[in-house]
């Protein structure tokens, strides 16, 4: 679906100038470590990147506003789709936050279409309002989680952590150390070349060019603002999978900016288009191949016979907790397909270290003193 996106924006030319650009900028979003690793699974990230890309869509319609060339439906479209996200996705506001400020600068200077902002306006206040009683206030106030992401949240007695956040958040894209290094710099040249020559009054013009930088600078400003207030944790690439569009336009636009040649750019372009597929495939082949836990099937098999064996034997659950349950062993079996709501389960989460001859037990339920005992190996 973000493949899908991505083509779209790109084959009408409304993101990059060249083809090239194009297809490097959609290899970087497959070499995003979010997308890399959960391509085979719906997570709560994915709802979070395709709104990053609804986003683009609503911003290219703000010169067709302007100018009058939409039909009826389009505008409310658009009107209805900011609900959606702010509902569905907890970082939605923060994306909306630039348009909102692009979009009411812009409005004011055509009074045909001021009701438009004005109405957007309305609606993005109301579903952000709405959202946070709901759910974003609980969030926000959660002590464990808090606690949990510690290490991505600014802190002024650890500045030097704090900068260092920021450039983690630069190179969380590129498949292997090598390109993460090459597509943080050439993020960190295009924002500071951006900085140095935006200008505030640029915000009043529409040209797409424009729209483009002056979104993406608004949105990076956002982002650094809330990190600063310690309200956005930086640095983790599953958090920060809403920036993966912008994390892409400047890379795009660092390359841009390192090669003024037409001719050496277009040859820069195919080495980094072959170097980032090759990759991306190594990538891809390793997680094909359950060299990595996240796609191994014999944990949620396993704990599927350990729940069976405890509802037929009437006996609580024990889980030998390790790394590969992520710290959430009671989540795994709370979502299992094995697991029954109207049969309530008792589940006990042991720790290795307390039961450490256990440990060389594997995938297997064993009976002892009327407790059933599933025993979790990590190999």
């Amino acid at each position: 679906m973000l493949g899908a996106l991505a083509l779209y924006l790109q084959y009408r030319k409304r993101m990059f100038d060249h083809p090239l650009e194009g297809a490097i900028g959609l290899l970087v979003i497959m070499s995003y470590k979010t997308v890399s690793e959960y391509f085979v699974q719906s997570k709560q990230y994915s709802f979070e990147i395709l709104f990053a890309f609804v986003m683009i869509f609503q911003l290219v319609q703000i010169p067709r506003l302007l100018q009058g060339k939409t039909t009826g439906l389009l505008p409310i479209i658009v009107l209805i789709i900011i609900p959606i996200g702010t509902f569905c996705s907890y970082t939605y506001p923060i994306l909306l936050l630039p348009y909102l400020i692009i979009l009411l600068l812009r409005f004011r200077q055509n009074k045909r279409w001021w009701k438009v902002g004005l109405i957007t306006l309305i609606v993005s206040i109301t579903s952000i309002f709405g959202a946070y009683i709901l759910d974003i206030q609980y969030v926000l106030s959660n002590q464990s989680l808090q606690n949990y992401w510690r290490e991505n949240i600014f802190n002024l007695t650890d500045f030097q952590t704090g900068l260092h956040n920021i450039w983690k958040l630069l190179m969380s894209t590129g498949s292997g150390l090598v390109l993460e290094i090459i597509f943080g710099i050439l993020s960190a040249l295009a924002i500071i070349s951006a900085f140095r020559k935006w200008k505030l009054r640029e915000l009043l013009h529409y040209p797409l060019t424009n729209l483009w930088n002056n979104y993406f600078n608004l949105l990076f400003m956002v982002v650094i603002v809330l990190y600063l207030m310690g309200k956005l944790p930086l640095a983790n690439h599953r958090l920060n999978a809403f920036l993966l569009p912008m994390l892409m336009w400047y890379i795009i636009r660092g390359l841009q900016l390192l090669i003024h040649s037409s001719q050496i750019r277009i040859r820069i372009y195919w080495v980094v288009f072959l170097s980032l597929t090759l990759s991306i495939l190594l990538t891809y082949s390793r997680e094909f191949d359950r060299q990595s836990d996240l796609f191994d099937n014999k944990i949620y098999n396993s704990i599927g016979n350990g729940i069976e064996m405890a509802y037929n034997n009437k006996v609580p659950l024990e889980i030998v907790n390790s790394p590969a349950l992520r710290g959430h062993p009671e989540l795994v079996v709370l979502t299992h397909h094995k697991f029954k709501k109207e049969f309530p389960l008792q589940i006990i989460v042991t720790e290795p270290d307390k039961h450490a001859y256990l440990n060389q037990l594997c995938d297997r339920v064993i009976a002892q003193d009327t407790t059933v005992r599933y025993i979790k190996c990590d190999e």
